[in-house]
C-alpha cells in the first residue's frame, strides 16, 4: 500500500525519536532508497546534544522533480514516531506512523520493537525506514535492502538481521489499511521584538576601569582624526566603527575623541558619510592642543 508519490509531486517525511534509536541512520536509509529508485532527495537529522535518549529529529524530502526548499520542511506528508513517549510532545502531519503495540486513533500501528528483538534499540533504523518507504510509491525491498547495506555499520551477523527485519516490516506495512490523514495545523509567526538600545549601551567602550584606557596609546598615532561637529550629522557611525572604543559622544550624539588612546587607524574617517571627519598630520598639531 504506497500512499505517497513522489512522482506527483514533493514528499516531505519526519522522523522523531531520542538519541540511540537510530533516528538519523533512518533518514539516511530512506533518502538512499529513495534516490537509488531515481528521486531527488535531501536527508538531514537535526538534534541539541548529543546524549541517549535526548529527543531527535530527522527529515526527508525528495520529488521527482528538482529540489529547490531548503531547510526542515514547514508542512509534513508522513510523520514516523518511533519512540511513542514523543507523540503528546509532537504536532503530527499527514499519515502518521507510530511504533505502538497497541492502535492508535488516525494513526498505523507498528509494533517496530516485536520485530526487532533483542537485535537492540539502534536497529529501529531499519525498521523505521523501512516502514516509511512502505508507503512511497517508487520503492521496493531491493532499495531498502541496498541502502542499509550502505548506510548501516555493523558485523556481517547484525546486517544479515537488520535486512531480515527491513523486509519483515515492508512486507507488514502493505499490507495495512490506509489510515486517515492529519491535516496541517495552523503555524504562528511568532514575532520577537527587541528594544532599542542607544549607542553608550550596545556598544562596547574601553573607557572604563581596568581597561587599555589606562595605557595612554595616543603617542603611537602619526595621523590624528579631527571631527567638523558643524558638518557632523550625528549619525554615530564613527561611534559603533572604531576598534579601539575611543569615541564617546556628546549630549548631541556627536563624537569627543580621546586623543590619548586613538591610534590613528582613521577607520572613523572611512565610515563617515557626511565628510565630517578629517585626517591632520601629528607634526602639524601644535603642542598647545
Amino acid at each position: 500500500m504506497a500512499i505517497l508519490d513522489p512522482s506527483k509531486g514533493i514528499v516531505r517525511v519526519v522522523f522523531y525519536g531520542r538519541g540511540g534509536q537510530g533516528i538519523k541512520t533512518a533518514g539516511r536509509i530512506l533518502g538512499r532508497s529513495l534516490f537509488t529508485s531515481g528521486f531527488n532527495v535531501q536527508d538531514f537529522p537535526i538534534y541539541g546534544a548529543e546524549r541517549r535518549g535526548a529527543p531527535v529529529y530527522s527529515y526527508v524530502i525528495t520529488s521527482s522533480e528538482e529540489l529547490l526548499e531548503r531547510g526542515p520542511p514547514e508542512s509534513v506528508d508522513l510523520t514516523v514516531i518511533v519512540d511513542k513517549s514523543l507523540l503528546n510532545l509532537v504536532n503530527p502531519e499527514g499519515v502518521l506512523l507510530v511504533n505502538s503495540v497497541f492502535p492508535l486513533e488516525n494513526a498505523m500501528s507498528v509494533d517496530m520493537n516485536s520485530f526487532i528483538g533483542k537485535l537492540g534499540s539502534y536497529a529501529l533504523s531499519a525498521a523505521a525506514a523501512s516502514a516509511s518507504a512502505a508507503l512511497i510509491n517508487g520503492i521496493g525491498r531491493n532499495e531498502v535492502i541496498e541502502a542499509i547495506n550502505k548506510e548501516v555499520i555493523a558485523n556481517q551477523y547484525l546486517l544479515k538481521k537488520e535486512v531480515e527485519i527491513a523486509v519483515s516490516v515492508f512486507d507488514y506495512v502493505k499490507k495495512l489499511p490506509t489510515p486517515k490523514t492529519i491535516g496541517a495545523k495552523p503555524k504562528k509567526d511568532e514575532l520577537v521584538e527587541l528594544s532599542f538600545d542607544g549607542p553608550d549601551i550596545s556598544t562596547p567602550l574601553i573607557l572604563a576601569k581596568g581597561t587599555s584606557t589606562l595605557r595612554k596609546t595616543g603617542a603611537w598615532r602619526l595621523v590624528r582624526p579631527v571631527v567638523n561637529l558643524e558638518a557632523c550629522k550625528a549619525c554615530y557611525l564613527c561611534y559603533l566603527a572604531c576598534p579601539e572604543g575611543v569615541i564617546k559622544l556628546n549630549d548631541e550624539s556627536k563624537p569627543i575623541i580621546s586623543y590619548d588612546n586613538c591610534k590613528g587607524c582613521m577607520v572613523c574617517q572611512e565610515v563617515c558619510p557626511f565628510e565630517a571627519i578629517k585626517a591632520k598630520p601629528e607634526s602639524e598639531v601644535s603642542l598647545i592642543e
